[in-house]
Formats: C-alpha cells, sequence, structure tokens
C-alpha cells in the first residue's frame, strides 16, 4: 500500500471511507497533503450532513448510522480523481483536470489499485456543481459497475467559492441538496 502523499492519505481511524476530490491545487501542494485550507475544512459540514441521511435516509444513500461519526478529515482516506497538482498562475490555466486526464487508463488503474488496496466500502465523490460533469463523478461512474461491494455517492466540490455560488453560502445545505447515488453495495446489510 502507498503512503501518503500530496494527492492521496490513508484513513486513521476509517480507511475503508474514501473521500475523492479531483487534483490536488496549490494549498494541497505547499502542505504536501490532500484536502488542505478551506475545501478541507468545509468537510466537516458533510461529516454533519452525512450522519444526518444515515439516521434519516440510511436505505436511500446506503449508509449506516455509525458511518462517520468522526467530525475529524483525517480519520477518513483521502484521494484524488488525478494526481497532478493543478491552479491558476496570474489567471490563466486550470484548476481541474480534464476528463480526458481522467479517464486515461493509467490513471484509472491508480485509483483502482488504491480503492482495492484499502479495500474501500464507501466513496464520496466531491465535485458536482451544478449538473456537470466532474473528475470525481467520471471516476465513480467508470468504476462503479467493478466494485459491486462499494457504495458510490457524490456531492457538491467543498470550496468556498462552490459553496458561494451554487450553495447560497450554507455548506450544509449545499452537500446535502447535490448528495447523489451513483451505486449502492448490494451485499452491504443496512
Amino acid at each position: 500500500m502507498q503512503g501518503n502523499t500530496i494527492d492521496f492519505r490513508l484513513g486513521d481511524r476509517y480507511p475503508r471511507f474514501v473521500l475523492l476530490g479531483a487534483c490536488p491545487g496549490k494549498k494541497e501542494f505547499e502542505a504536501k497533503r490532500p484536502f488542505a485550507g478551506a475545501s478541507g475544512a468545509n468537510l466537516e459540514h458533510l461529516f454533519e450532513v452525512l450522519r444526518k441521511l444515515s439516521s434519516t435516509s440510511p436505505e436511500k444513500f446506503g449508509l449506516n448510522k455509525d458511518d462517520f461519526n468522526s467530525k475529524r478529515l483525517d480519520d477518513y482516506t483521502l484521494m484524488n480523481s488525478h494526481p497532478e497538482p493543478k491552479w491558476k498562475i496570474n489567471g490563466k490555466g486550470r484548476t481541474t483536470p480534464t476528463l480526458f486526464e481522467i479517464e486515461k487508463p493509467e490513471n484509472l488503474n491508480r485509483i483502482r489499485t488504491q480503492l482495492k488496496d484499502i479495500d474501500a466500502t464507501i466513496v464520496i465523490g466531491l465535485g458536482s456543481s451544478s449538473g456537470s460533469d466532474t473528475g470525481p463523478a467520471r471516476v465513480l461512474r467508470k468504476l462503479a459497475p467493478e466494485f459491486k461491494h462499494v457504495t458510490f455517492l457524490i456531492t457538491g466540490h467543498p470550496s468556498p467559492r462552490a459553496i458561494r455560488k451554487h450553495g447560497g453560502g450554507d455548506p450544509k445545505h449545499w452537500f446535502c441538496k447535490r448528495m447523489q447515488v451513483i451505486h449502492i453495495a448490494r451485499d452491504v446489510p443496512l
């Protein structure tokens, strides 16, 4: 199993629960870890939403009441749809990988291997904005047929900009509004 890197961090308490972002950004590059900065801080709100959904709608989202009990980001495995850091320099450049980069066989194999190595049971993609296809959503749709024992969900991107622009500034509302099922594991009892 790989060690912790700019685009992968094994969870301390719940390594089989995965948060999947698009790619490392400038903050992640500087911190040498996934989900650094404000996007990572906003995930605490996602954990509250997941705890609520697991108690009010477990069958709808394939969650158990004990899933996501921790508010601590590093208790969960953190991954990215693409390993290369991206950010704009002087207003130029991309902040996310292209779908072509996401779908390259070597990239999908990297993610596939990581999910198998940690024996993932729940993967939550972070990157559904207002209906657009994103790196995390594309990865989940590509890999879900191979991982029937894994529940795949997608929700909104945790960046402050996405929450302001599409979620009215309310992160809990944003994550709840954008939560969608890609695949619910068939062999995991609820």
